[in-house]
């Protein structure tokens, strides 16, 4: 029965069996030498499934899970429909209208709410809920389906379809420390607007950004994140842009008014003609690294900057590059 290294003590083991720590020198020992049990291939093959308990490490091996159960993922294909969104398996309870948080601490959980969430609270969860409008456009009960107004916020494993909003998630100004994760958001105008500081976003999957026919002149950005505020990490999400971009953060105008901000290992999709991959303007402490950005070669070149830095003080732009070819990326850089 083939075997591999467990790379915490060397010694052969049966990769059948359980091993956080089985790798393969690389992935092209698949072929022949240790062929896959059903439900295994090579880490470094994975389009989008997950891994329970492996590595980020080209060739690693395991099972495929279901993950939305984690807390943190460091690894693998990049987020979309299958590893984000509710936990399969969840029993919902239905509920209409405005729901306010009641409680420092609170858990919401298993909610199929026709509506939206204002977070009044500190260190509320949010998660395994399906947050919809089953009336979207000028008639719908909210134009964000859920604000942040407090700190501590975790929200995850949740699939918020937004009725033609203007955000899916806002994480207002009064808003800290907050976490969101392992979400599924769509059909609005901003997938996740930013304001407030230490907010970490990973492994979400926003697409098909949209907004009700006719509504006058729309900025669809998949995040959109305001000046003033600090540490933001944006880290291993699959976001697909639209008409403006994938993600835009900072003012119009100086001076530096947004602070160390963290935008590393996400894909960068786009839905028809889009200006900005990534797009930052007046930030200092910067880190773009690690991305892939989806460009479709023209004339014309969509998007038309895949990275654009306006009046930024940058850490680092490196191993960004082209999804399609892998070519490098170099951004467009103005004071």
């Amino acid at each position: 029965m083939a075997t591999v290294t467990d790379r915490s003590g060397n010694n052969p083991v049966d990769r059948k069996y359980a091993s956080p720590n089985r790798t393969v020198g690389m992935a092209s020992a698949m072929s022949g030498l240790t062929p896959a049990y059903p439900g295994e291939f090579v880490l470094a093959l994975d389009t989008g499934e997950r891994f329970m308990g492996l590595s980020g490490t080209t060739g690693a091996w395991g099972k495929k899970n279901d993950v939305r159960g984690a807390t943190s993922f460091s690894g693998g294909g990049f987020p979309d429909a299958t590893t984000t969104g509710p936990t399969v398996g969840t029993v919902f309870t239905n509920a209409f209208g405005e729901f306010n948080t009641t409680s420092n601490g609170q858990i919401v959980e298993k909610l199929n709410l026709d509506g939206y969430i204002l977070v009044n609270h500190n260190n509320v969860t949010i998660q395994d809920c399906n947050i919809f409008t089953s009336n979207p456009g000028p008639g719908a009960l909210t134009d964000i389906l859920v604000t942040v107004n407090r700190t501590g916020t975790t929200i995850r494993r949740c699939k918020i379809v937004s009725g033609w909003a203007l955000a899916g998630i806002l994480l207002d100004e009064n808003n800290a420390n907050t976490v969101v994760e392992f979400c599924n958001i769509s059909n609005c105008e901003n997938g996740i607007t930013i304001a407030g500081s230490s907010i970490n976003i990973h492994d979400n999957y926003i697409h098909d950004l949209a907004r009700e026919p006719g509504h006058v002149d729309p900025h669809f950005d998949g995040m959109q994140g305001f000046p003033g505020y600090s540490n933001w990490t944006i880290n291993h999400n699959t976001i697909q842009g639209k008409d403006t971009s994938s993600i835009i953060l900072g003012g119009n105008t100086g001076p530096i008014a947004t602070h160390t901000v963290s935008i590393t290992n996400n894909l960068l999709l786009h839905q028809g003609p889009t200006a900005y991959g990534v797009q930052c303007k007046f930030t200092d402490g910067l880190t773009v690294t690690g991305n892939r950005i989806s460009v479709e070669v023209g004339p014309p070149q969509y998007p038309i900057f895949p990275i654009d830095l306006v009046g930024c003080v940058t850490l680092s732009t490196a191993g960004n590059v082209v999804h399609e070819t892998g070519a490098p990326i170099t951004p467009s850089v103005s004071p």
